[in-house]
């Protein structure tokens, strides 16, 4: 898994950092 992450272009990276961020904060919502 490091080695594609690695190979991962930036945007690519960025995209998957979104969605973490937006999953953590439905997160909290639900469960403040």
């Amino acid at each position: 898994l490091g080695a594609l992450w690695k190979n991962l272009e930036k945007h690519e990276k960025e995209k998957y950092f979104n969605l973490a961020r937006e999953v953590d904060a439905e997160h909290k919502r639900k469960y403040p």
